[in-house]
């Protein structure tokens, strides 16, 4: 897990950052696309080289959920890598 400094947008407060804990995957570029596509959906972004998906806005009752797309997606990653 990794401390994040997000952005909270426009509107009156756009240069306060928000600290955030993400999750850091392996990948590069193509991870988010792949994450885009899972089931549920995940939203992504790369930074120094590292997937982050950032977990502020994941209720607890949908980590199961974000867990078994992340898993499936770095299997699919990998089978694609040996195959």
């Amino acid at each position: 897990a990794f401390l994040l400094r997000a952005a909270l947008g426009g509107g009156p407060t756009p240069d306060r950052p928000l600290a955030s804990w993400a999750v850091g995957l392996p990948g590069g570029a193509g991870t988010p696309a792949r994450l885009r596509h899972a089931t549920p959906p995940v939203v992504a972004r790369v930074e120094d080289g590292r997937t982050l998906v950032d977990l502020r806005a994941v209720f607890p009752e949908q980590d199961r959920d974000l867990m078994g797309a992340l898993l499936a997606t770095l299997e699919k990653k990998r089978d694609r890598d040996q195959g």
